[in-house]
């Protein structure tokens, strides 16, 4: 089932007379989070040393959850038909001045396709959350990854805090 794009953006670029279709939309059923975990798939094959496992039915169970109470959003990246790309992420309000906060929990595009879709993406996730009425963005990248923290900088985030994990 083809995701619905809604509003966020839609754009296209042209090699010859080749021309692909780059869409983000914003996720709405349980079958377009499916196809969208396909993506966790790939990124924990990637990252082999994150702490748990993905569960791609869990994944989906929980974020449709999230998502029909309000509290969770995902944009998917696609390129013609197929979902290359996603950035999910929470909203709660900062318990020390009630503004409302947008969390990044994942973001993820396949290796295939990364570029300034990246950039866009991130744009993407901004608008949503300004729509939403948040106030503050927070976005994370693992360990190890700083040419994603650089890129956070350039696109005028700062660090705030480094989080540890550990299994219990």
């Amino acid at each position: 089932m083809p995701i619905k794009v809604r509003k966020v953006m839609k754009t296209s670029s042209s090699l010859g007379s080749l021309r692909t279709q780059w869409k983000i939309g914003e996720i709405q059923t349980l079958s377009e989070l499916r196809e969208v975990s396909r993506l966790g798939i790939i990124f924990y094959q990637e990252k082999p040393h994150l702490l748990g496992s993905f569960q791609p039915d869990i994944w989906a169970s929980t974020w449709n959850s999230l998502i029909k109470a309000k509290v969770g959003v995902i944009l998917a990246l696609r390129k013609d038909h197929e979902t290359v790309g996603g950035i999910g992420g929470l909203f709660a309000n900062d318990p020390n001045d009630g503004l409302l906060v947008a969390q990044e929990a994942f973001w993820f595009i396949h290796p295939e396709t990364r570029s300034l879709r990246s950039l866009r993406l991130i744009e993407a996730f901004e608008t949503c959350c300004q729509e939403r009425g948040a106030k503050r963005i927070l976005l994370a990248h693992l360990v190890g990854d700083e040419k994603i923290g650089r890129f956070f900088h350039r696109i005028g985030y700062k660090p705030l805090e480094t989080f540890y994990g550990k299994g219990i």
